[in-house]
């Protein structure tokens, strides 16, 4: 797939998406915003939320129409939407691997839980050898000394930690 084809079958993938994201918006508009019937248009909390979505619907309606009905430049089918639309699925994995990852940390703890998915990532892009591994380990532990010690973020201890003698799961809830 070449530069031109890929593009405009991205094009065709992404306008049609932000134009259901836009309606979206827009059928729950009433749920989201505040409308009070006392106050004139311009006085209204929602009025610039109104105006943006509907300029959203507009707009990804005029882009869809465009793209679907102006002379194809580039020699594209829907198999090249398809392979277009692969590589977005292929990027979410990574929003997956951060899902897991959030909800492990309060079983698995953020100090094992982090080394583990570094490590696990750090495979999972290539890097096969011990020496990237280590490296994976080593920036697991540097960000939660980081993050735990010097900025004091609270992040709920694992319940793994409970299984472990008094005072290690003591320096470990605390720490890291």
């Amino acid at each position: 797939m070449d530069k031109d084809t890929g593009q405009l079958a991205g094009i065709r993938i992404a306008y049609p998406a932000f134009l259901l994201f836009a309606v979206f918006l827009a059928a729950t508009f009433t749920d989201q915003v505040k409308w009070f019937n006392n106050l004139v248009l311009f006085k209204q909390p929602g009025l610039w939320a109104l105006i943006s979505v509907s300029g959203m619907v507009v707009t990804a309606l005029i882009a869809c129409i465009q793209v679907f009905i102006k002379p194809k430049t580039a020699d594209v089918t829907w198999r090249s939407d398809v392979q277009e639309l692969g590589f977005w699925v292929r990027a979410c994995e990574y929003l997956v691997w951060f899902m897991v990852y959030v909800f492990a940390v309060p079983y698995l703890g953020y100090l094992p839980c982090t080394i583990l998915f570094t490590t696990l990532l750090t495979l999972r892009v290539g890097h096969r050898s011990m020496r990237w591994c280590v490296r994976a380990i080593l920036l697991a532990v540097v960000t939660v000394v980081i993050f735990r010690a010097f900025l004091q973020v609270k992040i709920p201890g694992g319940q793994i930690y409970e299984w472990l003698p008094s005072p290690l799961s003591k320096f470990l809830l605390m720490y890291l």
